[in-house]
């Protein structure tokens, strides 16, 4: 499969969740760089992505996608991500840790955040 790039800041955000600052140390940078040389067309980002969201439906759509206990654990393994995610609300698309996390469990962030607007509109919410 073909990778997707999109857009980002000062770089760009690979398949939905690696974020590659544009650096020419970095060799991703440079990937992407033939990437777009060969002939590559970047991703339009959608007009409305949803960049933050409430836990509760973040967490509902992991739940929905089978990630949830995978992140949970990885949050769980740094006590002060651990103490911080118990008192947050609203999760950020490009918190640094999000990222980090979503890269590290594949998870598409756009399409994960996509879901839990869904979700939030739909106000369904699954007790677990």
């Amino acid at each position: 499969m073909m990778p997707r790039y999109m857009i980002m800041g000062s770089g760009v955000v690979r398949d939905g969740c690696a974020f590659i600052p544009a650096d020419k140390g970095n060799a991703d940078w440079r990937e992407y760089q033939q990437w777009l040389l060969g002939g590559g067309v970047l991703d339009v980002p959608p007009p409305e992505q949803v960049t933050e969201i409430h836990i509760a439906w973040l967490e509902q759509a992991l739940l929905e996608i089978g990630k949830l206990d995978a992140v949970n654990a990885a949050v769980a393994s740094d006590p002060v991500k651990a103490s911080l995610w118990k008192r947050v609300t609203d999760v950020s698309l490009y918190d640094p840790d999000v990222k980090a996390i979503g890269g590290a469990l594949g998870i598409d962030l756009f399409a994960l955040f996509e879901r839990a607007d869904a979700i939030r509109q739909s106000r369904v919410l699954q007790i677990t």
